[in-house]
């Protein structure tokens, strides 16, 4: 459900070290189904053109119920993206608001599989220290100091270990919201005849990372108190390279991002 991948500080460093990292992995069945990109040159890919007459959705929330605050803030500041994106071409969609929450339970699939993966992972190197042979150990080393060890507490950590899933039946549930997510974001895709959806930073990523689909984030703009934010593109699986055009034409088109002054 992990979308993350290569960040770097611009979309080409991103293609490129993507190109890199890109391949089969024997220890993942799920990886053959991405076979269609392997040993693909992803900043072949990078056009100054990549939205030029591109329908784009914009993702928007209902402003509704107790979160209203934060999806008022959220459409507001993600409108601020249209005219970014119809500088460089884009056909900009407004998608009808949607609830805040995801409809999928991203958190049971998450922490099922993360303690699933880091156990799997602490088994294979016998090296480790005692305390940091599985999540459990680490849980109960970290308790034992946990304003040093663990200061933003270990909520998500123990929620792993708690999980009702086995390795089982994990993997049923998990391919099955994954294909009710894909189901989703593909009717989405086809009501509104859109080519990606952006939405501001990562709220949108309940909604698209349960499905497999990709995500690029680039950098923006700046808010009064010079924090940045982020426009982030989302595509059908497999759609890496329209992704990186995309995101390398609005990032040639904008300027978000400001180089940190490093003393």
């Amino acid at each position: 459900m992990d979308t993350a991948g290569p960040m770097a500080k611009n979309v080409t460093d991103a293609a490129i070290l993507l190109t890199a990292i890109s391949g089969d992995d024997p220890a993942d069945p799920d990886s053959n189904d991405a076979a269609p990109l392997f040993g693909a040159d992803f900043a072949a890919s990078l056009s100054i053109n990549g939205l030029r007459g591109v329908r784009v959705g914009l993702w928007q929330f209902a402003e509704e119920g107790e979160s209203r605050w934060f999806t008022r803030a959220y459409n507001c500041r993600a409108q601020q993206f249209i005219p970014m994106l119809e500088n460089a071409g884009a056909q900009v969609v407004m998608l009808p608001p949607q609830p805040a929450e995801s409809p999928f339970p991203v958190g049971k699939v998450l922490t099922a599989g993360f303690r699933a993966s880091v156990n799997r992972y602490l088994a294979n190197r016998p090296h480790l220290p005692e305390y940091a042979r599985s999540l459990e150990s680490i849980i109960a080393y970290n308790q034992t100091n946990e304003a040093e060890l663990a200061p933003f507490n270990q909520n998500l950590l123990i929620a792993s270990q708690n999980s009702e899933y086995t390795a089982e039946s994990y993997r049923e549930f998990g391919l099955a919201v994954r294909a009710d997510s894909r189901q989703w974001m593909g009717e989405l895709f086809t009501a509104h005849n859109i080519k990606m959806i952006v939405s501001l930073n990562n709220h949108f990523a309940a909604h698209y990372s349960p499905a497999g689909c990709p995500a690029l984030s680039v950098p923006a703009a700046f808010k009064r108190n010079g924090e940045p934010f982020n426009i982030t593109f989302s595509g059908r699986y497999l759609d890496e390279p329209i992704l990186l055009a995309a995101a390398y034409a609005f990032e040639q088109a904008n300027a978000g991002r400001r180089a940190p002054v490093l003393s």
